[in-house]
């Protein structure tokens, strides 16, 4: 009765296992750069949704128009942080939100939420208005012309 592998078994389970990792590895970054450009998509829709609206009514409440990017604090909308209003998924760099960076139509905007380490995409802000909330693109350069 046998209790161990041979050498030349070892050698083709290790040649074996190379063998699936250098097709499966490939493979596992293509699903998870999907994810995360998924989860980012769904979070701006989030934003466009529901928080975008919620910041548009409080500013016409509070006479600012529907504009979401006044104030002092660039980083605070009416005094609180963008967590206030939605969880931030680990993707994003939630210390990079920056109100003032919601610009009108024609102008070219600033990352209004940044992502984190080597992520592929930004978020940018078109400011709302009285008319309409605030709306919310996702884009893979510094800067998104609206």
């Amino acid at each position: 009765m046998r209790q161990a592998f041979t050498l030349l078994e070892a050698i083709f389970v290790i040649v074996i296992l190379g063998v699936l990792a250098a097709v499966a590895l490939p493979r596992y970054l293509t699903v998870q750069d999907s994810t995360n450009t998924n989860l980012v998509k769904s979070f701006t829709g989030t934003l466009n949704r529901t928080t975008g609206p919620t910041m548009w009514s409080e500013s016409l409440a509070k006479g600012h128009r529907g504009s979401i990017s006044y104030g002092s604090d660039p980083s605070k909308f009416e005094g609180r942080a963008l967590r206030y209003y939605v969880d931030i998924p680990v993707l994003l760099d939630p210390t990079s939100v920056n109100f003032h960076n919601c610009v009108r139509p024609g102008q070219q905007a600033q990352p209004f939420l940044r992502k984190k380490g080597t992520g592929i995409y930004n978020i940018f802000c078109l400011d709302g208005n009285e008319s309409h909330s605030p709306y919310f693109v996702m884009d893979s350069n510094n800067a998104h012309q609206f």
